[in-house]
């Protein structure tokens, strides 16, 4: 829902905690992820390898989340922020994105820019490989938004594309 800008009737097109970096705003991130996109709730611990206790308690506010996991939370949501650019803000099909279970192929041969998830979906790959998965997903996502030479083939594991044009299907 929408708020306003104190002083206007102008909608806020942004909430607060998509840029804010205090353990407040990260707390409001994981629930928006898991109300706006479906992540589940047991996806964050595993991804960030902390127990499921630790990371109820500081979801809770009374026990803070250890540096390391922290930082890692973070790089989640600017990966998060890359994969929302990417699909034009469009959480539904970020949802699509994140459950999609891309086939690994068959001959063996793989597109040149597909996706690092090969055989799985992208939210299993992430919470499977934790926090080194999003170094991937980044590079993939960059590759694609910008043509990065950097970020081609050789940087990016083989694995088949999404669809025939390496798009997300709708749903």
């Amino acid at each position: 829902m929408p708020t306003t800008v104190p002083g206007s009737t102008m909608p806020r097109i942004v909430p607060d905690f998509f840029q804010d970096e205090g353990d407040t705003a990260l707390r409001h991130r994981v629930e928006w992820l898991e109300r706006e996109v479906g992540v589940r709730d047991a996806f964050f611990p595993r991804h960030l390898r902390v127990s499921e206790a630790v990371f109820r308690r500081w979801l809770d506010a009374s026990e803070p989340l250890p540096p390391g996991p922290q930082g890692e939370l973070r790089h989640l949501w600017k990966t998060v922020l890359h994969l929302l650019s990417f699909l034009n803000f469009d959480q539904e099909r970020v949802r699509t994105l994140l459950e999609h279970h891309v086939p690994e192929s068959s001959s063996g041969v793989a597109a040149g820019l597909a996706p690092p998830w090969s055989g799985t979906s992208l939210i299993d790959y992430l919470e499977e490989r934790g926090p080194h998965a999003l170094r991937e997903v980044d590079r993939w996502v960059t590759a694609l938004r910008f043509g990065d030479p950097y970020a081609g083939a050789s940087a990016i594991p083989s694995s088949p594309s999404i669809g025939s044009g390496g798009e997300v299907p709708d749903r």
